[in-house]
C-alpha cells in the first residue's frame, strides 16, 4: 500500500510541475502583451499629442490670416468710411 501511495503522489506532483510551468508560459506571454500594449498606448499618446500640437498651429495660422485680414478690410473702406 504505502509503495501504491508513492506511485499515485509522484503522479500528482509531476501534473502539478506541468501545470505550474504551463501558469509560468502564460504569465509571461501575458507580461509580454502588457509591455507591447504599454508601448502602444505610449506611442497613440505621442502622436495625439502632435496632432492637436498640429491642430494649434494651423488654428494659430488661421486666426493670424483673419486678423491680417480684418486689417486690410480696414485700411480699405478707410476712404468709403470717410465720405
Amino acid at each position: 500500500m504505502n509503495e501504491q501511495l508513492k506511485i499515485i503522489i509522484s503522479a500528482e506532483i509531476d501534473k502539478l510541475k506541468k501545470n505550474v510551468d504551463e501558469a509560468k508560459s502564460k504569465v509571461g506571454s501575458f507580461k509580454d502583451e502588457v509591455n507591447k500594449a504599454s508601448k502602444n498606448v505610449d506611442k497613440d499618446f505621442k502622436a495625439a499629442g502632435e496632432a492637436i500640437n498640429n491642430g494649434m498651429k494651423v488654428g494659430a495660422a488661421a486666426l493670424t490670416g483673419v486678423a491680417t485680414a480684418l486689417l486690410a478690410l480696414g485700411e480699405s473702406t478707410k476712404e468709403y468710411r470717410n465720405e
